[in-house]
């Protein structure tokens, strides 16, 4: 092998693709006359070289181009194997609890089944389901080798050439609206001459639903007197500490609001002797509840004359007293 032909051998890169046509057009004329038909078949070897490097220049390593967002093919430039509605390759998606986000992966079901490129969008569901056009919501928070594109972050790709298992990311719909139904649809790339288009996974968004608030964890305290300041109970009731048989620690006293000292209303007939009042007479007695160490006590009467009949039918006016007022006093001591 000459010099120039392993110069030839080592330029492989398609940025070399010129000067590799000429480096091998100037060999093979060093050694084979014009006229020959080695001639014509080197030059029909040349142009198979030309069609392939040129099929390795189309592609799109670094992922699917940024002015092509509409369009769910591959631009590999170059009739294609296409393979659609495979089991290869699947589109998952997982709701969040917000409700308001996906998490979006493509995948491969199989190690064999390593793809090199792909292209996702989120798409409205209806007639145009399938159609990149129509997308909707954006994405976010992708995995390393892989890149947003297309205005409105609406779609995402590969962006190295390394085989990979699986590609996720977040998407999130178009303002606040978390309801509806959105499709998601890639075309996978396995290779060069064969991808897979329409591989898609249609998903209902639910509203995130309400939790009730956490029950609050701290543990209740008693008070160290519950009916200071008459507790809960209104000015003309006393509060009074009931007995509680104690279930669950902590066992607080229960208060209970009890009718406060005033005269009690009352007609009745008075006797005083063998003499009865001739008709009911009005009375008030001094009833209710009071404070520990105090007792309900009348501290206002009056008297008034009312006619009782006495035996042997005589009837006579007699003084009889009434309560006024009533009061909680401190009760003496002895």
């Amino acid at each position: 092998m000459t010099p120039q032909q392993l110069t030839c051998r080592r330029r492989t890169s398609n940025k070399f693709l010129l000067s590799q046509l000429s480096c091998y057009k100037s060999t093979l004329i060093e050694k084979t006359r014009p006229d020959s038909p080695k001639m014509m078949a080197s030059f029909v070897g040349l142009l198979l070289l030309l069609a392939t490097l040129m099929q390795s220049s189309i592609a799109w390593p670094s992922g699917h181009p940024t002015n092509l967002c509409d369009q769910k093919e591959p631009n590999h430039g170059v009739p294609t194997m296409i393979q659609g509605g495979d089991t290869s390759f699947q589109v998952s998606a997982t709701q969040s609890k917000d409700g308001c986000k996906i998490r979006v992966c493509v995948e491969a079901l199989s190690a064999s089944s390593q793809f090199k490129g792909f292209f996702l969008k989120g798409l409205r569901c209806g007639p145009s389901r399938k159609d990149f056009a129509d997308h909707t919501g954006s994405f976010s928070n992708n995995t390393l080798g892989t890149k947003i594109i297309c205005p409105g972050n609406s779609a995402v790709t590969q962006n190295s050439k390394a085989l990979q298992s699986s590609a996720c990311m977040d998407w999130r719909p178009s303002g606040m609206d978390c309801s509806g139904c959105v499709n998601f649809c890639a075309t996978v790339v396995k290779s060069f001459e064969l991808y897979h288009y329409d591989v898609c996974q249609r998903v209902m968004l639910q509203e995130p639903t309400t939790m009730p608030p956490p029950m609050p964890t701290t543990t209740p305290t008693c008070s160290a007197d519950p009916c200071a300041g008459n507790g809960p109970c209104p000015n003309k009731q006393v509060c009074r500490l009931q007995d509680v048989v104690c279930v669950r620690a902590p066992c607080c006293p229960v208060t209970q609001c009890l009718r406060g000292c005033k005269p009690r209303k009352s007609k009745e007939f008075l006797v005083s002797g063998n003499c009865t009042s001739t008709k009911r007479l009005p009375r008030k007695e001094c009833d209710g509840f009071c404070a520990s160490g105090r007792m309900c006590q009348v501290t206002k009467t009056r008297e008034r004359m009312f006619i009782f009949r006495c035996d042997g039918g005589v009837k006579m006016r007699l003084p009889v007293t009434l309560h006024q007022k009533c009061k909680c006093q401190q009760v003496p001591t002895i």
